[in-house]
């Protein structure tokens, strides 16, 4: 699976959705507390089944700034 961060080390994970409550991508915890975000057009189909995976998001991971995955 091809991700942006070692899959061992998610902890949690919450959709950023816009105001008309589209998708526009996806913020994940790290098991250093650190958040980093995939936009929407960086989700894979690896990244949506280790969603799928995850169960129910977590929320309130944003409250917490992003840092943004540059690739």
């Amino acid at each position: 699976m091809s991700l942006p961060f070692d899959g061992k080390r998610l902890r949690a994970y919450e959709f950023e959705l816009g105001a008309g409550g589209q998708r526009l991508g996806c913020k994940f915890m790290l098991d250093d507390e650190s958040i980093q975000f995939i936009s929407e057009a960086e989700i894979t189909p690896e990244i949506e089944t280790l969603i799928a995976s995850l169960g129910p998001q977590t929320s309130g991971l944003t409250n917490r700034p992003p840092v943004a995955i540059s690739h």
